[in-house]
């Protein structure tokens, strides 16, 4: 019926040039004024949702990251530190895995390496001794420097594994040019 009007839709206000808006434009507004009531609440609740998820995967990844670095930074100081700790399930607990082998491997030959460097310093020690008392043959003082030969491969063997940079590998020092 032309003229008619629905029910739930405003009376059409006259334009400014006394003219009555069309009944598209009647409508247009109406939907877009019951959209609006409706849409700014449910983007309001959108950006918190999504303000609260990218908070929890911030720290979900940015707190490994930074025992990551703070591990670094521990090793770079010469300190071997224990471990990384990580959640289960979490994505960087394969990428903790890693420095965490590293440690274990370095702790693993720097004690082996103390060790035989105190048998070392001990064999030296009792060797001067020996020959400031003058109580050493020279069988006595051949087995004894073999001694100290065999500690300093033994370090030799625990420090192979790492190559050092602007030396050979192995921790074997550059020959002389």
């Amino acid at each position: 019926m032309p003229g008619h009007r629905p029910r739930h839709l405003p009376a059409p206000a006259a334009s400014a040039d006394g003219r009555a808006p069309d009944f598209d434009t009647v409508v247009a507004e109406s939907c877009l004024s019951i959209l609006g009531s409706r849409l700014w609440p449910a983007m309001f609740v959108s950006m918190m949702l999504v303000a609260g998820l990218s908070l929890f995967a911030s720290h979900a990844l940015g707190g490994p990251l930074y025992r990551l670095e703070a591990i670094g930074r521990r090793l770079a100081e010469g300190e071997i530190p224990a471990s990384i700790r990580v959640r289960r399930g979490d994505d960087l607990e394969g990428m903790a895995a890693v420095p965490d082998r590293v440690a274990a491997g370095l702790r693993d030959a720097l004690r082996r390496a103390r060790d035989q460097a105190g048998r070392a310093r001990a064999g030296v020690g009792d060797l001067q001794r020996g020959l400031a008392a003058g109580s050493v043959g020279t069988a006595d003082l051949g087995l004894r420097l073999q001694e100290v030969a065999d500690q300093l491969q033994g370090i030799q063997e625990a420090l192979r594994a790492f190559r050092i940079e602007g030396g050979a590998a192995g921790g074997q020092p550059k020959p002389p040019s």
